[in-house]
């Protein structure tokens, strides 16, 4: 058995407001376990657009001389407490987000317990958690792809499944953009049965979309008026479910796409060209009797639900590009730039 090291190298935001560009490495000793924690090596850690907003301090964050970043890690456990009985060294595990949210309706005080915002991140190299605060994954699931799970995947599997009306193999989905959230939610849906519509605005990213089985596409660029052509394709009637994420700039068009009923599951926020659209929401909204839903990832039951949903539909997380641990500062970029299809991932180990 080889010998565990006494420190842990990590990234930290030295400045902020530069979309990452003010990343440091530095390094610090590895505590000592508590009886009910674990140490976990980590292997590979996932951007999300979440960080970039936490690089510009654009979410609320805790009160850190030195904040780690990010949220989505996979690794191996390598030490565990004296307390510790559901895991032992050599489990393959993924970090849960909220740490202390572990079944049941979201509460003020799990905001608090948010990785890499509320508390320390992972991109480090250990990292000490919870016996509670990480999830076993099957030995089926590679660290990279596992990496991706609990924040895009959860989101996917929370939109689809947990709300009050679960999409069914009958019901029409429409997913705006291709990053992360959206294939995990392309590649969801399809395994539930249902018809997918994806947008995007280039051909090449809808391409990859159809190949996932996306059963229509739309380019909007091309279709600016692009909630016109969803209704098309729909016989009019529109969707059952808009899967959101680019904010003022789109809201109202996701409105428009409903089929009377339908809901719209906000999961993030892109476009903020669009500052007027609020005033012609409400009425929207009433005329298409439609529901929004505010998707705040999801607690450690969901997270588990989540990989056994792909572990027994055999999905393979998609990931666009890997980076190394030494190159964080261009994949912070790379995600800004919007470059990528599914997953950024960065290789720690």
């Amino acid at each position: 058995m080889s010998l565990l090291p006494k420190t842990s190298k990590f990234y930290y935001f030295k400045t902020f407001g530069s979309d990452g560009e003010g990343l440091e490495l530095d390094e610090q000793p590895i505590p000592k376990l508590g009886e009910k924690e674990v140490l976990v090596k980590i292997h590979y850690v996932s951007l999300n657009y979440r960080d970039l907003l936490v690089s510009n301090k654009q979410l609320p964050i805790g009160d850190f001389e030195k904040l780690i970043p990010g949220l989505d890690a996979s690794g191996e456990v390598v030490e565990v407490g004296g307390a510790v009985k559901d895991l032992k060294v050599g489990d393959r595990v993924i970090s849960i987000i909220a740490q202390e949210w572990l079944a049941g309706p979201i509460k003020p005080h799990h905001f608090a317990s948010s990785l890499g915002a509320g508390v320390q991140g992972v991109f480090t190299e250990y990292r000490v958690f919870p016996d509670y605060a990480v999830v076993k994954i099957p030995s089926t699931l590679p660290y990279d792809e596992a990496s991706t799970i609990s924040c895009a995947g959860v989101n996917a599997f929370g939109v689809l499944f947990e709300g009050p009306t679960p999409i069914r193999a009958d019901q029409t989905v429409l997913i705006l953009g291709t990053g992360g959230v959206s294939i995990f939610s392309l590649q969801f849906a399809k395994a539930a049965g249902a018809r997918v519509i994806i947008t995007s605005s280039s051909d090449e990213k809808l391409e990859i979309a159809r190949k996932l089985g996306a059963n229509e596409v739309i380019n909007y660029k091309k279709h600016p008026d692009w909630e016109n052509k969803v209704l098309e394709l729909t016989g009019g009637e529109g969707v059952d479910l808009v899967i959101e994420n680019g904010g003022a700039g789109t809201i109202v068009k996701s409105v428009k796409s409903l089929r009377l009923g339908g809901t719209v599951a906000v999961i993030g926020f892109l476009d903020a060209a669009n500052l007027d659209a609020e005033k012609t929401l409400t009425q929207n909204i009433l005329f298409k009797a439609a529901t929004i839903r505010g998707i705040l990832t999801g607690s450690k039951q969901t997270t588990e639900d989540t990989v056994k949903f792909i572990t027994l539909h055999k999905i393979k997380p998609l990931i666009d590009k890997i980076f190394p641990f030494s190159e964080l500062k261009a994949a912070f970029k790379y995600l800004k730039d919007q470059k990528h299809v599914g997953k950024v991932v960065i290789k720690i180990h």
